[in-house]
């Protein structure tokens, strides 16, 4: 029986057969990375140490709390409409950065993005050009017209039918308030992208409340954008690899080490006083091993969070193994470095062995 306080429901929408496969849009999807992988799970996962990382709690901690209708709602909104498809191809889709007030949880925040931003355009010497910034929330239905774009464009929808889809996604959002504009599991999620309009990074509200959630509201973000800028220096150097477990779980690990040499760096993000760099140094590894994973098999694997967090720690290294610790190291060069590194230190195994205590 369907719930008797919401309409009838639509058709379910299917993406139209030749939109381009998903790795070649974007780089890292923290979203579908973690809901889908949390089914399939996956390289040889007796070779490594692995609890989820903060954020696999909170997605379960997320859809536990649902009622019975409000979790019905979700599935059929998440599964049937594909809605989170909705607010990633308005980013493709759209020809403009977002304004600062657009991110959450406010202006400051988004101004904080901007100016980074502009840093790490200025510290790497290879990178994507004009790359425009994007506010990734469930805010975005209230622009019509993009949505409208969107559901043509993804699901080949016409605009007359959908208005009809995007009103009956409007009104769950007024009936069912916690699944609404303001429920992360819409965009627990941050990519970088060439395909499209811009070449983009796209910040989602959800993945900046998880932060929050685990203390980590200022660094989090920040280490998010140092990693999704960090494949734009991927992008311009030909680095990237996609197509299985090992392939994506290397592509991630390396913008993480990235991220945490320009974090680290002197004339990176963190040129504060050395106690307070320390901290913060220590905080972003935090930040990275929150974001890590136990799915071995995905082809989304993105690191367990003793690799991600080994990955932000060994950049460090770099830098203080360096007689001059004030210079940057161009970017294929460091690359060059990870490359050495990557077996030794980063995705060394680390499971205690059976017959072995703890």
């Amino acid at each position: 029986m369907g719930n008797p306080i919401t309409p009838n429901r639509l058709e379910k929408l299917v993406p139209k057969a030749d939109l381009p496969a998903k790795e070649d849009l974007f780089s890292n999807n923290e979203l579908y990375n973690m809901v889908d992988t949390q089914i399939q799970a996956y390289i040889n996962g007796d070779d490594y140490h692995c609890e989820p990382g903060g954020i696999g709690y909170f997605v379960g901690d997320l859809l536990s709390s649902l009622s019975y209708w409000e979790r019905d709602e979700f599935n059929y909104l998440y599964n049937d409409l594909s809605l989170s498809h909705w607010f990633m191809y308005a980013a493709f889709l759209s020809t403009e950065s977002s304004l600062p007030e657009d991110f959450y949880p406010n202006a400051e925040q988004g101004n904080e993005y901007f100016s980074r931003t502009e840093d790490l355009e200025d510290f790497w010497d290879d990178h994507s050009d004009n790359i425009s910034l994007f506010a990734l929330s469930p805010r975005i239905l209230r622009n019509g017209p993009l949505m409208l774009q969107v559901l043509d464009f993804v699901f080949g929808v016409p605009p007359e039918q959908g208005v009809i889809y995007v009103d009956y996604v409007l009104q769950m959002f007024d009936i069912y308030p916690f699944i609404g504009y303001m429920f992360p599991m819409w965009t627990l999620n941050a990519f970088a992208s060439t395909w499209g309009a811009q070449n983009t990074i796209a910040m989602g509200d959800g993945m900046t409340q998880f932060f929050e959630t685990v203390g980590l509201e200022t660094v989090g973000p920040e280490y998010v954008l140092y990693h999704e800028f960090a494949h734009h220096v991927q992008f311009a150097t030909n680095a990237g690899y996609r197509g299985s477990p090992e392939r994506s779980r290397r592509t991630e690990l390396m913008a993480d080490f990235l991220a945490g040499y320009y974090a680290t760096h002197y004339f990176g993000s963190l040129s504060v006083e050395e106690t307070d760099r320390s901290e913060n140094i220590i905080m972003a590894s935090m930040a990275a091993y929150n974001a890590g994973e136990c799915a071995f098999h995905s082809p989304g694997h993105h690191g367990t969070p003793n690799q991600r967090k080994r990955a932000i720690l060994t950049a460090k290294e770099v830098i203080e193994s360096e007689s001059d610790r004030t210079e940057i190291i161009p970017a294929r060069e460091l690359i060059a470095k990870f490359d050495e590194i990557y077996e030794k230190k980063i995705v060394v195994p680390d499971a205690v062995p059976a017959d072995v205590d703890p």
